[in-house]
């Protein structure tokens, strides 16, 4: 048995309750700041909804790569946003049932 089976309360996955939210936060907030500086012409608020964005469509229990995920998700957006000369990035409208794929 390992240790994240024994923090883990019956019928929780072990993954999900060793994740520190506070920490997940933290890192999401150096995230937006790498983010603002690689794209100082960009508006603070289209940096944010790309996060959102990306954030939005990583779900699941295991959440230890979630802040490495959504900056290179958002970074791809802002990357397209800047060469397209377009503004905030849209979501994307999965189909019913299924969460939207950060591209």
């Amino acid at each position: 048995m390992t240790t994240a089976d024994l923090l883990a309360p019956a019928g929780v996955a072990p993954d999900s309750v060793l994740v520190d939210p506070a920490h997940e936060a933290r890192q999401m907030a150096e995230v937006q700041q790498r983010l603002e500086a690689r794209f100082p012409d960009l508006d603070p608020t289209v940096v944010e909804a790309a996060i959102q964005v990306a954030a939005a469509g990583i779900t699941g229990p295991v959440r230890d790569f979630v802040p490495l995920l959504v900056e290179r998700h958002a970074r791809e957006r802002l990357n397209r946003a800047v060469a397209g000369g377009t503004g905030a990035p849209e979501p994307e409208n999965p189909e019913p049932g299924r969460a939207a794929t950060p591209r």
